[in-house]
């Protein structure tokens, strides 16, 4: 699995974001995204998005499997009813992919008991001051499961099940 801090200094390392960056001198990172097979596998490549309040837009970038950078289109952002986006700071206290992955398998019976998962996906973000890993599964009864985790602390911060298809 991709280890986060090392994207993130391959990308801002690169020519590409250093051109990028200087139009966008306020920009900050805002999260990391993978989508995921059903066994916690990396169905995507990383991404990496930068929002700029100058702007009020994201912008990922993505390193392809020949290593080149590319920078996808800013797009407006989406926050859900939070105020703004939040930077995430990354550090070395933060807990890694693969045990955040070890928790959401510990618990996804407790909180998803019924559920059969499909595929899903993986934010890692700040989200009210709280650096967080955002697992989400797209159950085959066509449901979000989600938790929230503490990436500092392990801790489970919330869970849902959410219905795609109203009745």
């Amino acid at each position: 699995m991709t280890d986060v801090l090392t994207f993130q200094s391959v990308i801002m390392d690169s020519t590409q974001f250093k051109h990028w960056k200087k139009d966008h001198s306020r920009a900050l990172v805002s999260h990391f995204f993978c989508a995921l097979t059903t066994a916690g596998g990396e169905k995507s490549l990383w991404e990496v998005g930068f929002f700029d309040p100058a702007e009020h837009k994201i912008t990922v970038f993505v390193q392809d499997e020949t290593g080149e950078i590319i920078i996808k289109p800013a797009d407006d952002v989406f926050t859900a009813g939070a105020p703004e986006v939040e930077e995430l700071k990354l550090d070395n206290k933060i807990i890694s992919l693969p045990e955040a992955w070890n928790v959401w398998q510990e618990r996804k019976d407790e909180f998803f008991a019924k559920e059969i998962m499909g595929d899903g996906f993986v934010i890692l973000q700040c989200f009210q001051g709280k650096t967080l890993w955002n697992i989400t599964f797209i159950t085959k009864s066509l449901k979000f499961a989600n938790l929230k985790i503490d990436a500092t602390t392990k801790e489970v911060l919330s869970h849902q099940l959410v219905e795609l298809v109203q009745k």
